[in-house]
């Protein structure tokens, strides 16, 4: 990258900022599409969730392989780790049901 008082600030052949633009966003899509299969898998698995943050009744939490998990609850669940149903999917997020 030509970054200054680089080799790579004076190399040739440098690729142009619109390419490099282009090619960041086609990765961008291929990771955000494999991220929302990879979730997809666990669609209807009980796993332990890491709940964070509230925000009105809904809480996100994170699996242990950092699956992004929202779910209902009137409860306080912050910073407790509870078995959940992993029912669907929304994007690269699963929505749960706390079952234990």
């Amino acid at each position: 990258s030509p970054r200054p008082r680089t080799e790579a600030a004076d190399m040739k052949g440098q690729v142009e900022a619109s390419v490099r633009r282009e090619r960041a966003a086609r990765m961008r899509a291929v990771a955000e599409a494999a991220r929302r299969e990879y979730a997809q898998a666990f669609v209807g698995r009980t796993v332990p969730v890491l709940w964070e943050a509230r925000s009105g009744t809904h809480w996100t939490g994170l699996t242990s392989n950092y699956i992004r998990v929202r779910c209902e609850s009137a409860e306080n669940l912050r910073n407790e780790i509870c078995d959940t149903l992993l029912d669907k999917s929304e994007g690269s997020e699963l929505i749960g049901l706390v079952v234990g």
